[in-house]
């Protein structure tokens, strides 16, 4: 069971963010993993039981990782389970088969679109910037959590995989959804539809994520300064109040000023 860290943290950074910016950086597979009941998933038959059964859907994946950042991954898959407000902690599930949920669909392997049948292999291509010849344009979305609908296409959008735009006039667009799997690089599919179509971006300026602040701020200094603040113009040794200095007399002179280094009498011939 994990424990909460007692150092202290950003409240108003979501644990999405948090996790965002750890994956992504360390380059490491983080799944966040919580239940809901069959009832809300009631749309789609999600599950095969007459009873209310609990359902795993993802809180947080990171696709990018699963899917685009796997040469240099290193470090050991970390699942984390919440369950009533409590978080488990495991190395590996013995179960290759649990695939967590997330989107409320059934997801498949296979797609036919423009009477072509949509392999696997022609996805890992689009994604991974490799050569394809297609009469149309191919566009690739996914999630961090779990998405109500095929129709949310404003949450997808905020995670764009990889495009393919195919050199014809007028293609048709293949938009589909990425379900990767738990611990391998291996993924589902779901076609989705839209209305609109989705501007070519710059295959660099899809992935990123930015530095936020750990901690919150100890101290915040609100009071106005009413001084006179000094001007850059002139050097210190030019300003016109540090022209003259009087130093004090013999007297005060000695008190004044110390020695830097000790005195002592040399006997010299």
């Amino acid at each position: 069971m994990l424990k909460i860290t007692p150092r202290q943290w950003n409240k108003e950074i979501p644990v999405q963010k948090v996790f965002k910016y750890i994956s992504t950086v360390l380059n490491i597979n983080i799944n966040l993993i919580t239940f809901q009941y069959s009832r809300t998933l009631k749309q789609q038959n999600l599950c095969e039981h007459a009873k209310n059964c609990l359902i795993p859907v993802y809180k947080f994946q990171n696709p990018t990782v699963k899917l685009v950042y796997t040469r240099n991954n290193y470090f050991t898959p970390v699942h984390i389970i919440e369950h009533k407000q409590k978080f488990y902690s495991f190395n590996s599930l013995l179960n290759p088969e649990f695939n967590p949920f997330l989107i409320k669909c059934n997801p498949t392997t296979k797609i036919s679109f423009a009477g072509e049948e949509i392999s696997l292999d022609l996805i890992e291509n689009v994604l991974r910037s490799k050569p394809v010849k297609k009469q149309f344009s191919i566009v690739l979305y996914s999630a961090f959590s779990l998405v109500k609908s095929t129709s949310n296409t404003k949450q997808m959008a905020k995670l764009l995989l990889g495009f393919f735009n195919a050199q014809t006039e007028n293609p048709s667009i293949l938009y589909l959804f990425i379900i990767p799997h738990l611990e391998n690089s291996t993924f589902t599919i779901v076609q989705i539809f839209q209305k609109y179509k989705t501007p070519l971006l710059n295959p660099k300026t899809i992935f990123h994520t930015s530095h936020f602040t750990e901690g919150e701020s100890v101290f915040q200094n609100n009071c106005d300064i009413s001084e006179d603040l000094l001007d850059q113009e002139s050097c210190i040794c030019e300003h016109p109040d540090t022209e003259r200095y009087f130093l004090p007399d013999n007297a005060a002179f000695f008190s004044t000023f110390q020695n830097l280094g000790k005195s002592c009498k040399l006997n010299l011939p």
